[in-house]
């Protein structure tokens, strides 16, 4: 139990290296939770990728280049051990087309933290806080932390042909775009006892190119490039006492480069990410697929290595699992999808 304590204390503490944040922060903090187990394999850098059930969460602009209806869920361990974890995250949404509308994703995230031990203030003298903290820790009271987010989004794909001028030579565009609404709940159990909401706005854009356009040669691949506003209005979140906290908005951007390989029925991902926010992170990623059959991944979130693994059944799910390092306990991410298009 003290084990567990002190690893949630730390994990506010250090929880920008997880989140990609600079410093703590704990308003709305099931926002930068960062969801995907695919996504986390390839060390977060997703923004340019979002092209699954986590897209909403990167880049809500790659939810329209969904194949058809996707349900997802997500588990993962948050610190501790596999067996017994300081907290866990949930995440489960469907997205669907909308004909030539658009596509539309609802998705839903989970925080909670259990067990948290409650300890009285003692004052501003330090003898006091001594003998005081020693009784405080044998007769305290423990409360838990639960977190909720619910994201609406809507995106919509363009696809505009730019003529440069030469003879033959017109290149079209993918331009997907797409906006978030997303309303937050946080919660704190008794004795305790507190509760606040807010509600935020992101904003993003997906640039794709073919590069087989600007060759003779057909042998490249796909070049993306991935733009994203979160908590655009400085998500204000109130608490039931009438406090006020501000997420205040931050900005990534990304680009990826996927080449197929047609002699081994496979292609590579590479990814990058830069993100702006408290302070300035990025992150690598990288992603080898095989026939359609598994994926292999890595990458690099700040100081932090991931791998994972994905593999695909039935020509209609994934199952997914995602490894993190973390000097405070290893999270692992276990995903699951369900593509309803595939039925068809």
């Amino acid at each position: 139990m003290d084990t567990k304590a002190s690893l949630f204390f730390l994990a506010l503490l250090w929880s920008p290296l997880v989140f990609g944040q600079g410093k703590a922060r704990y308003s709305g903090e099931v926002m930068a939770y960062p969801v995907g187990t695919r996504a986390s394999g390839m060390g977060t850098a997703f923004v340019s990728v979002a092209n699954d059930g986590s897209a909403f969460h990167w880049n809500p602009a790659g939810v329209a280049l969904s194949g058809g209806s996707l349900i997802s869920a997500e588990y993962s361990t948050l610190f501790g051990t596999f067996s017994e974890p300081l907290g866990s995250f949930y995440h489960t949404g469907l997205q669907f087309k909308l004909e030539k509308l658009g596509a539309v994703a609802v998705n839903w995230v989970r925080l909670g933290i259990d067990e948290i031990p409650k300890l009285d203030y003692a004052g501003n003298d330090p003898g006091t806080r001594k003998d005081y903290s020693v009784y405080s820790l044998d007769n305290r009271s423990f409360f838990s932390n639960t977190d909720d987010a619910v994201y609406v989004t809507f995106s919509r794909e363009f696809t505009p042909v730019v003529d440069f001028g030469w003879q033959y030579f017109k290149v079209p565009y993918r331009i997907p775009v797409g906006i978030n609404v997303k309303y937050l709940r946080q919660s704190f159990s008794e004795p305790v006892n507190a509760t606040s909401s807010g509600l935020g706005i992101d904003a993003g854009i997906l640039l794709i190119t073919d590069i087989n356009d600007y060759s003779s040669k057909k042998i490249w691949g796909e070049l993306r490039f991935g733009f994203v506003a979160k908590d655009l209005t400085n998500t204000l979140i109130t608490w039931s006492n009438n406090t006020q906290y501000s997420v205040p908005a931050s900005y990534q951007w990304g680009t990826s480069y996927t080449q197929p390989v047609d002699a081994w029925d496979s292609d590579f991902t590479f990814s990058y990410q830069s993100n702006y926010g408290y302070e300035h992170t990025v992150a690598y990623g990288f992603e080898y697929r095989y026939d359609k059959s598994y994926s292999l991944r890595t990458g690099l979130n700040g100081e932090e290595f991931t791998i994972g693994i994905g593999l695909f059944l039935f020509n209609r799910m994934s199952l997914d699992y995602a490894f993190q390092t973390h000097e405070l306990g290893n999270p692992h991410r276990i995903g699951l999808s369900f593509n309803l298009g595939q039925l068809k």
